[in-house]
C-alpha cells in the first residue's frame, strides 16, 4: 500500500486484512441481532424489572488485606510498621451499619 508519505509505507499484509473484514462483519451482525432484539417487548421488559422491584438497599462493608502468599504476613506487616516508626493497631478494626435514606430531589429549591 502506497500511503502520502514513505516513512509510513506498508507492504500489503493478507492476513491483517482479512482479520480486519472479519471483524467488521462480525460487529456488523452484532448489531443487526441487537438491533432485533431491541424490537420484542420482553427484552424491554426484562431491562426495566429491577428497576420496578421495589426499594433498593445499598450495603457498604469492609474487609481488611488478606495476605495469601506466607503464613507469617501480619508479623512482616507489623515489622515494616514498627520499622517506619508506626504502631499498627492490635485487633482490628469495628465498623457500626450504618442505615442511609437517599431521597430524590424535590424539585423545590
Amino acid at each position: 500500500m502506497r500511503l502520502i508519505w514513505k516513512k509510513y509505507d506498508t507492504k500489503f499484509d493478507p492476513v491483517v486484512t482479512l482479520v480486519g473484514l472479519g471483524l467488521l462483519v462480525v460487529g456488523a451482525y452484532g448489531i443487526a441481532l441487537l438491533r432485533h432484539a431491541l424490537r420484542h417487548p420482553i427484552v424491554w421488559f426484562i431491562a426495566v424489572l429491577p428497576l420496578l422491584a421495589g426499594d433498593w438497599q445499598l450495603k457498604a462493608s469492609y474487609h481488611p488485606p488478606v495476605g495469601a502468599f506466607s503464613r507469617d504476613y501480619v508479623t512482616v506487616l507489623q515489622s515494616a510498621a514498627e520499622r517506619m516508626g508506626c504502631k499498627p493497631p492490635d485487633s482490628a478494626a469495628v465498623a457500626e451499619p450504618k442505615i442511609i435514606s437517599v431521597l430524590p430531589e424535590s424539585g423545590l429549591e
